[in-house]
């Protein structure tokens, strides 16, 4: 696990660059004294339907399994 101090200001906010934290949205969660950060990522109502077919699913899963057998030129004519 990392340590590391951050000053928050007197609205709460806290600056996470020096702990390496990407720009983003972060879903935080709290236990105790220990923050969880979460990214976030937000989806179109397209992308949603997409996500939700079967196919596209099992081309996610395929590409996913096995990079090595898809190039980005493998969908063109």
């Amino acid at each position: 696990m990392t340590m590391i101090e951050i000053d928050v200001d007197d609205r709460g906010r806290a600056s996470l660059k020096s702990a390496g934290v990407a720009p983003g949205r972060y879903r935080v969660s709290r236990t105790a004294d220990v923050f969880k950060l979460e990214p976030v990522r937000s989806f179109t109502t397209a992308e949603l339907l997409a996500l939700s077919d079967p196919a596209v699913i099992a081309a996610h899963r395929a590409i996913r399994e096995t990079p090595e057998q898809f190039t980005p030129a493998d969908d063109l004519p």
